[in-house]
């Protein structure tokens, strides 16, 4: 495992961006607010039929944007004029959030990769290559975790996970946990864990064997203190944790 920088563990970090009603989630205008308050940012990055990676964290359009869809059967032609609930502000492409970022605050870096044939990793080292700024890795996905394993092992990477209800992903998480612990798998440097698991029996082990553990997402003060004492530090969103 690598050496985890220390910002991870010493600046906040504002899941989909510091965001409000003005300033819808994973928003350039939510990524602005996080810069502005030096928090670092977490955000999602998937990929269009087109083969644009976009930073968007639903499958579907209808709960950012009112419009019915499955994002993933659109190219970016088909969403480049949707706005944000009742903003002005539209869904970025990964492109225009590293322009706008530009190695201001490090980046939590989430790949949404449902399927494992997309060429969503590729494309996204791609552009990170000229990236500049600091920034981590992650993805519920053991496959997208692995790829960044194999060819860009420089990039430290981390392996998000909860207790799912679905038993297949149950059992595959368990199975990559399993590895994990016995460093055979993917590798990852860091675990991010859902901060409703925190004192589960895979966290107690995975902390008993140096794993370092980071957790998602606080969504009140009170979260973000119970992780933190914990030593989990955890990304936030809906409150300021410094205020």
């Amino acid at each position: 495992m690598k050496k985890i920088p220390k910002w991870m563990y010493n600046v906040p970090i504002a899941h989909r961006g510091f965001f409000d009603a003005l300033a819808p989630e994973n928003s350039l205008k939510s990524f602005q607010q996080a810069i502005d308050r030096g928090f670092a940012i977490e955000l999602d990055v998937q990929i269009l039929k087109d083969q644009t990676l976009i930073v968007f964290h639903d499958e579907q359009l209808k709960r950012m944007t009112g419009v019915e869809g499955n994002l993933l059967d659109c190219t970016y032609d088909d969403i480049k004029d949707l706005r944000l609930l009742t903003t002005d502000e539209k869904i970025p492409t990964f492109k225009e959030v590293l322009e706008c970022v530009n190695g201001q605050v490090p980046l939590m870096i989430e790949f949404k990769n449902k399927f494992s044939k997309t060429k969503l990793e590729a494309l996204g080292y791609e552009q990170l290559k000229n990236y500049t700024g600091e920034y981590v890795i992650q993805s519920f996905n053991p496959i997208s975790v692995n790829w960044f394993r194999k060819h860009a092992p420089h990039i430290i990477r981390g392996q998000l996970a909860s207790r799912y209800k679905n038993k297949k992903m149950f059992f595959i998480l368990k199975f990559v946990f399993r590895n994990v612990l016995t460093n055979i798998i993917t590798k990852p440097d860091y675990v991010i864990y859902d901060i409703k698991g925190l004192e589960t029996h895979i966290v107690h082990k995975l902390k008993k064997k140096g794993m370092p553990l980071f957790s998602y997402t606080a969504k009140s003060k009170l979260d973000y203190d119970y992780a933190m004492a914990l030593e989990i530090p955890p990304c936030f969103e809906g409150f300021d944790p410094e205020a």
